[in-house]
């Protein structure tokens, strides 16, 4: 006789463990937030985007390597409103190629190698070089 190799003590009505489970109505997304920390595959650059209204916004837009170790590469976009153009350049002058930052992005709209929606980007120590 085989004994099963995982037993849960879930109910029958309850989601399964290791399966897709529904979120609840009205789970909101943009209340989590992800950190990604990372090295900027080249200099941030402002470009201009449609906002949802129609007008033409700042937003600096950003490739990174994560420092998971994971052979991605992320782009991620932080969007500014239209008056703070210089307050985007400015950022975005600060974000040098090599530069190690720490990204911060509401779960919603997120995929795997795209970040449209980031709410913060803060420089980080660049890590040392071994010898």
């Amino acid at each position: 006789m085989i004994a099963p190799a995982v037993q849960t003590s879930a109910q029958a009505h309850e989601p399964d463990l290791f399966g897709d489970a529904p979120l609840p109505a009205g789970a909101d997304l943009d209340a989590f937030h992800l950190r990604v920390e990372g090295v900027l595959l080249e200099a941030a650059e402002v470009v201009t985007r449609h906002g949802p209204d129609g007008v033409d916004v700042p937003v600096i837009s950003m490739d990174l390597r994560p420092l998971s170790g994971a052979d991605l590469k992320v782009h991620a976009e932080l969007v500014f409103s239209k008056p703070e153009f210089g307050k985007a350049q400015t950022k975005a002058g600060t974000l040098h190629k090599g530069a190690c930052v720490a990204i911060t992005t509401p779960l919603k709209g997120i995929r795997r190698d795209c970040l449209p929606d980031v709410r913060s980007v803060a420089l980080l120590p660049s890590p040392k070089a071994h010898p």
